[in-house]
């Protein structure tokens, strides 16, 4: 009598993938609407907050980056068990709202001219009153720099280690700076 020998990692079907991307379009038909939303607020007269528009530019990013990286698993034909399928699901829900929040820091980094040039967003210097002021008060020169920073906040959002990048070269700038100034 031959033992049956179970498989370490029980194959994923079709309907799982597809499950998958039904929960990120999901994900992406919800985003759309807020950001539809915000901007028909806008519209009407309502101040909105470059921060939020930002976050949403930015969570967009997640969005549309954890389409491909969807893609690439289900061309690669690779077997997940199932808590890795678990874990791509909730990447589907993290990712927008990682996009998001890296996108305020680099907003952030932005409005306090860490980093500047031709390619990057220029801001007002508006003297600093209250926290409300700065978020809704923290304006782009003209429209050119506001559409420099939702491409940068969407950039953010795709590309997740560009801004994590970005504060360790400025970490260690900063440290030899301080060590040649000892």
């Amino acid at each position: 009598m031959e033992e049956e020998t179970a498989s370490p990692l029980p194959e994923v079907n079709h309907n799982i993938w597809t499950e998958i991307i039904n929960q990120q379009m999901w994900v992406l038909i919800l985003l759309t609407s807020f950001i539809a939303i915000v901007l028909s607020l806008s519209a009407s007269g309502h101040a909105e907050s470059l921060l939020l528009i930002s976050f949403l530019a930015g969570a967009l990013g997640g969005v549309v980056n954890n389409h491909f990286r969807i893609q690439d698993r289900i061309r690669s034909e690779e077997k997940y068990s199932a808590p890795k399928v678990k874990l791509i699901k909730f990447q589907i829900y993290m990712s927008p709202l990682i996009g998001g929040a890296l996108a305020i820091i680099l907003n952030l980094v932005f409005v306090a001219h860490l980093i500047s040039g031709e390619i990057f967003p220029a801001f007002k210097d508006n003297t600093y009153t209250s926290l409300s002021n700065f978020i809704l008060g923290a304006t782009p020169v003209n429209y050119k720099d506001a559409g420099k920073l939702l491409f940068w906040a969407f950039v953010a959002g795709f590309s997740e280690k560009f801004v994590p990048n970005y504060i360790d070269k400025l970490s260690s700038d900063t440290s030899i700076q301080n060590v040649d100034d000892s």
